[in-house]
């Protein structure tokens, strides 16, 4: 049995559906014994543990280790906590959830090879030693997973203590919500959920690691992937945002009036979701029945004496955010919706704009030490991209793709040897762009960006970004360049109009009408498939 490497001091591990016979095994592990343990059921039939009622909850509440039982193993197909440095799968040959665990373990894989960001490992195989002979563990390691946001305080310093040595650093951070009654906790078994800013992480982080206890705390940083989806708690503009605009209560710091609200909103939608017990209008989506707060009488006790009315339903909640800002691009959206599934179906139900091949490549800071411009500029254009406008991103146009785009996810370890360099404006002047463009055609380039990736890639992140439909590349523009939208939409057209029908004979047509309306068809059957599970 190997050992778990490249931990915090006491980092935390986080268990689901252990039965008390695997809990004592879990208990009793030699390798786990210098975690702080949690154990979390779908039900609390067996034994006295934590609950959680959705598997967005799995991804979202991971720990550096988390090891899945019974039903949690469904998150190995969907909604996989890559967070963790370590995913350990109780692999029982009795248990009915083993094929859900075996099919999901082929499918990480396998998506590992295709995308780097995904990539997993298998790190160790060893014997649970239960009665039953059959029975394993098997120990998954995510390359590019970031540390836990979970930490814990001892009762003697308590939150007021870790407050007080918070204030004393002279550095920004913020309770993010439920600080009513502080320094006292909100409620019993709750836990202080804090944003600081990043000189202040790894500091607070070493604190919290000396003096572990009972307390709980979570931890988010500006830049610091934080959830299932591996971005940042909010996008970064708004947690800069939020910390620069804090105010002093019961002599701690915390949001303003307007920022708690925003920030409690987001919270809920992009977050929680379903498991946050608001209404949605869609009949087929249930939200939970027994949340861990009222989350929409919260809402509307901070809205109140702004003489705000947000919403009641999930969805008006998310247009309420849209209209003053606070909604993130669609792009940081389609993350967010990995573990979230309201956000999935809201966000498919949304208009969209017209399909055009419209796409948006940006080149890594990292890239540039391995590749030149001239050789991938060869490349996109044997994929059939053609470039409308290229640029080397520097001072406020860099800012604002690092600190808006993809809610800040430009890698999975924050280092900047990922962060955005270099814009390509393009759209696909093949046979199956024009396509597309004149019949209707769906679209989908993510086989031209694993093919580029494949070419150019050096590591376990992708050096390469690109948008998946041009909805996502029209919020770029609008962001980066704003009012060229029309201009490029215009070329995109005008090139079209230069291509004769001969160009385009049935025969062909019909074979192209056929692989692309295939690989979308696929595509979106994969992601149907994984809001089922």
């Amino acid at each position: 049995m190997k050992n778990y490497c490249n931990l915090s001091s006491i980092p935390a591990c986080i268990v689901f559906d252990a039965s008390p016979r695997l809990r004592q095994v879990i208990d009793d592990n030699k390798s786990l014994s210098h975690t702080s343990k949690k154990y979390l059921s779908f039900s609390t039939s067996h034994f006295s543990a934590y609950t959680y009622s959705s598997s967005d909850e799995v991804a979202q509440g991971c720990g550096e280790i988390t090891i899945l039982a019974g039903r949690s193993l469904r998150n190995l197909i969907a909604r996989y906590p890559y967070r963790s440095r370590y995913v350990v799968f109780h692999a029982d040959f009795l248990s009915p959830y083993l094929f859900l665990a075996v099919l999901g373990f082929l499918r990480r894989y396998f998506l590992g090879l295709k995308n780097p960001n995904s990539r997993i490992r298998v790190y160790d195989i060893y014997l649970a030693k239960l009665f039953n002979p059959f029975s394993l563990f098997v120990v998954l390691k995510n390359p590019n997973a970031t540390v836990t946001s979970h930490y814990s305080i001892n009762q003697e310093i308590g939150y007021s203590g870790f407050l007080d040595y918070l204030n004393e650093t002279g550095k920004k951070y913020v309770v993010l919500r439920f600080f009513e009654k502080l320094p006292e906790e909100n409620r019993k078994g709750g836990d202080l959920d804090l944003l600081v800013e990043d000189d202040l992480e790894g500091v607070a982080a070493c604190f919290l690691a000396k003096n572990p206890g009972t307390k709980m705390v979570d931890m988010y940083s500006v830049h610091s992937p934080a959830n299932a989806a591996r971005i940042p708690y909010h996008t970064p503009f708004l947690s800069q945002k939020i910390l620069d605009e804090a105010i002093i209560y019961n002599g701690y710091k915390v949001p303003s009036h307007i920022n708690y609200l925003h920030s409690f909103i987001y919270h809920c939608l992009y977050h929680k979701g379903l498991s946050s017990g608001i209404p949605t209008k869609y009949t087929n989506l249930s939200p939970c029945l027994d949340p861990d707060n009222d989350y929409l009488s919260k809402i509307y006790s901070i809205a109140g004496p702004l003489g705000i009315q947000p919403g009641s339903t999930l969805e008006e909640l998310d247009e309420y955010m849209g209209s003053v800002g606070w909604k993130p691009h669609a792009d940081t959206l389609d993350l967010l919706s990995s573990a979230n599934k309201w956000l999935a179906v809201h966000n498919y139900m949304l208009p969209r704009a017209q399909e055009v091949t419209l796409t948006i490549c940006v080149l890594k800071v990292g890239f540039f030490s391995y590749h030149g411009l001239p050789q991938f500029r060869s490349a996109l254009n044997d994929c059939g991209l053609h470039i409308l406008s290229e640029e080397g991103l520097s001072c406020e146009r860099l800012k604002l793709a690092a600190n808006h785009l993809r809610g800040g996810n430009w890698s999975a370890t924050n280092s900047p040897t990922f962060l955005p360099q270099h814009i390509f404006v393009l759209f696909d002047s093949s046979i199956n762009g024009l396509y597309c463009r004149k019949y209707g055609g769906k679209y989908d380039p993510r086989d031209k960006k694993e093919r580029l990736r494949k070419i150019f890639d050096v590591h376990d992140q992708s050096m390469i970004h690109m948008t998946d439909n041009t909805h996502q590349s029209l919020e770029y523009l609008e962001l980066l360049y704003p009012h060229t939208s029309e201009s490029v939409l215009t070329q995109i057209s005008a090139f079209d109009r230069t291509i004769s029908h001969s160009a385009l004979p049935p025969v062909k047509l019909a074979r192209v009408a056929f692989s692309v309306n295939l690989r979308y068809f696929r595509s979106r059957l994969a992601a149907r498939l994984k809001q089922l599970v």
